[in-house]
């Protein structure tokens, strides 16, 4: 008996840009078949920076095809050694790179991207590419740091909540896409430096009513275990800590601003640029 059912599949854009961070990412990606179906690999380059100011449009008639082949040459490196049936389809195109990716990645489900690593200060992973598309992506973001490593699961997933609407949205993905006999676990800091006495205990009375309306709106059809860790703190600190042996955190584009303390909006920020493990920031869609 036949069907008419839609099979919807999962596709994710990789941006390579000749680094091997970008090639670590995809093959992190690679080695977790269960997050997509089916893989673009994109590859932008730009020239307008220095065309204008030196003519080197009209001096030189063919920039552009050079600029496009060495996109090319950089995915061909990238992509050496990389027999996968789910990379589809390869596309280099003219454009800055953060613009050119989140307009790549609008009708796909994940856009990925490698760290760079460390600054020579220690500084941070990311530079003004993956924070360009972070804030403005309407897809989640993966970023993949140069140590992930290629396991092949997601058996702990950790997700920063607060209790917006952002933050429902990341918990959502992490229940999806964590292992079935893996975990979601849940964080959540409240601030300890409120005043007058009371106030502390007040604070992570309303941060764990907000993690409890989190777990009451999520639809968990998986039957997914989850966990809840609610912590005194600053939620940077106390989310990336609660992250260092997980396989993946999750973590909303933009959080509320409350009692809880969260902000996850400058937190998602901030851990992107900071943790040591694979991060998925889901947009808000309401923004």
């Amino acid at each position: 008996m036949s069907t008419n059912k839609t099979v919807h599949l999962k596709t994710a854009v990789v941006g390579i840009d000749g680094s091997e961070a970008s090639r670590h990412a995809l093959l992190w990606l690679l080695a977790h078949p269960t997050l997509v179906d089916r893989i673009e690999v994109v590859a932008t380059y730009s020239i307008s920076a220095l065309a204008a100011p030196y003519g080197l449009r009209s001096a030189v008639p063919n920039l552009g095809e050079i600029y496009r082949e060495s996109a090319e040459a950089r995915v061909e490196i990238a992509l050496k050694g990389i027999d996968d049936s789910r990379i589809e389809s390869i596309r280099t195109f003219e454009s800055r790179a953060g613009t050119g990716l989140v307009e790549a990645a609008k009708s796909a489900n994940l856009l990925v991207l490698g760290s760079s690593g460390h600054s020579a200060l220690g500084g941070a992973f990311l530079g003004s590419v993956s924070s360009k598309c972070i804030r403005n992506s309407t897809v989640p973001i993966l970023v993949v740091p140069p140590s992930a490593a290629l396991r092949g699961e997601l058996k702990k997933v950790v997700v920063g909540v607060d209790g917006s609407p952002n933050g429902q949205a990341a918990l959502r993905w992490a229940i999806d896409h964590v292992d079935a006999d893996g975990v979601v676990e849940m964080v959540a800091a409240f601030s300890p430096l409120e005043i007058p006495e009371g106030t502390l205990a007040r604070n992570r009375e309303a941060t764990e009513e907000l993690v409890q309306v989190s777990i009451d709106r999520c639809e968990n059809q998986r039957g997914v275990r989850t966990v809840s860790t609610i912590t005194a703190g600053d939620p940077r600190n106390v989310i990336a800590e609660s992250a260092e042996d997980a396989d993946l955190l999750v973590i909303g584009q933009r959080g509320r601003r409350s009692v809880s303390h969260l902000l996850l909006g400058s937190t998602a920020t901030s851990l992107t640029h900071h943790v040591t493990v694979p991060t998925v920031v889901v947009p808000d869609i309401g923004a």
